[in-house]
């Protein structure tokens, strides 16, 4: 964190030449009064003992003006009752005052995040957070009203989502790959995460099992003859992560040491990082967009079942177009399964129509035992899900989206349509997923 900064300061400084004294000056008088931990709170921390802050006498400009800044600050954080007077010049601070300091600027942010989308109506007691089982709810299905992060410093993401009986909850939703976060207006539905070993983590575990404990690419040659270097490097990378936290040691001559409760922490590492709770997006399309959407919707499949004022007047809204339109009988409330397939279709030649005047390309509708080479170009929203736009000079094809794509965004891919549906290959077959 602080090597970053730095270098952020450096290229500023380099931009746009150095701050004046003024303004350092002003930027460290506004740390007073903030709600939220600062570089002030940060170095009355660093120089606290014993969980008590003391301010010293400041010799020179520079030091007393330090001086005057620290002891205005406690005096605020006095006021907060985060700290309180043990003394002359010295102030007992709360324990874990840091952290409640870090959680008022968070919340902060939230409120912002808020009214920044017209909903500033909404009172800080009133948006709880999820947890699975926790306040009677082993899941949540609503829309998202704004993401925001959680943790910057490990890329942790949070969605605010309403619910369909007016109810906002705070989500963390752990560690995201860029381009998996939902969008404002999406419909997601998140339970709990079910805990599970990784295919390399079992590898290693099996290893270690009958080579009394250790790892190491030797070792796992000899019990598994036909596994491939690239996969047996890959189970080096994830002993190194793991290594940084503490779970696997390295000998110097490259040979791993794997603890006996292995496997259970190396789910819980995961599990730090993406969180307790599983995300399912839903559709894409907001509500509002898909009362009207000439396709196949979420609201079509799955919102009768769901109780909720809100989600019952987008029900009626869409059927009413879909009786204006001439493709729902006026008597009928649910569709059939040719209607279903139609508004598909439609959707579909609508997508395929579109692209294809943009690009000037042809369009290329995979059937069974097809196979299509081309870049993961982006992502297509469309009503019935999120669709990938592979193409090349001449062609394009969509195929099912999946989060593990983004990864591969801009990169090479062969897609094949099966019986199961539709395989990907990364580049020179380094991967395959379904």
């Amino acid at each position: 964190r602080e090597g970053l900064t730095a270098r952020a300061q450096d290229i500023v400084t380099e931009r746009l030449g150095p701050r004046r004294d003024l303004e350092i000056a002003e930027a460290r008088q506004s740390e007073v009064t903030k709600e939220r931990f600062t570089g002030l709170d940060r170095a009355i921390l660093a120089d606290a003992e014993d969980g008590v802050a003391r301010v010293t006498e400041g010799s020179g400009p520079g030091g007393r003006f330090d001086e005057a800044l620290r002891r205005a600050r406690l005096r605020h954080l006095e006021g907060l009752k985060l700290a309180a007077p043990a003394g002359r010049d010295a102030w007992q601070m709360k324990p874990g005052w840091e952290a409640s300091l870090s959680a008022m600027g968070h919340r902060g942010d939230i409120l912002r995040a808020l009214a920044a989308r017209g909903q500033d109506d909404v009172a800080d007691h009133n948006l709880r957070r999820f947890e699975p089982g926790a306040h009677g709810y082993e899941r949540l299905v609503g829309t998202v009203i704004t993401s925001l992060p959680e943790d910057e410093l490990r890329d942790r993401r949070s969605l605010i989502v309403e619910d369909f009986q007016n109810g906002r909850w705070m989500v963390d939703i752990g560690m995201r790959e860029p381009g998996t976060i939902p969008p404002d207006g999406a419909v997601v539905e998140l339970g709990a995460r079910r805990a599970k070993l990784r295919e390399t983590d079992a590898s290693i575990v099996r290893i270690a099992e009958r080579s009394g404990g250790l790892y190491s690419e030797t070792l796992h040659k000899d019990a598994e003859p036909g596994s491939t270097a690239a996969w047996r490097q890959g189970h080096v990378r994830r002993l190194e992560a793991l290594r940084r936290d503490g779970i696997a040691t390295r000998g110097s001559d490259g040979t791993w040491s794997i603890p006996g409760n292995f496997a259970g922490r190396a789910m819980a590492y995961d599990a730090s990082r993406t969180g307790r709770v599983e995300l399912q997006v839903r559709s894409w399309l907001p509500l509002k967009d898909q009362a009207r959407h000439a396709g196949l919707t979420w609201l079509d499949e799955h919102a009768g079942a769901l109780p909720g004022d809100h989600l019952g007047a987008a029900r009626t809204a869409r059927l009413e177009f879909l009786r204006q339109k001439g493709w729902l009988g006026n008597e009928t409330s649910e569709m059939d399964e040719t209607l279903r397939n139609r508004l598909r279709a439609m959707e579909l030649r609508r997508a395929y129509g579109a692209l294809a005047a943009a690009s000037g390309r042809g369009a290329v509708e995979l059937a069974q035992g097809d196979r299509f080479e081309g870049r993961f170009e982006k992502a297509i929203d469309l009503g019935q899900g999120r669709l990938a736009l592979i193409g090349n000079g001449r062609e394009f094809a969509l195929v099912p989206w999946r989060p593990e794509m983004e990864r591969q965004r801009g990169r090479e891919l062969t897609v094949k349509r099966t019986a199961q549906g539709v395989t990907w290959t990364i580049g020179t077959g380094r991967g395959l997923g379904r």
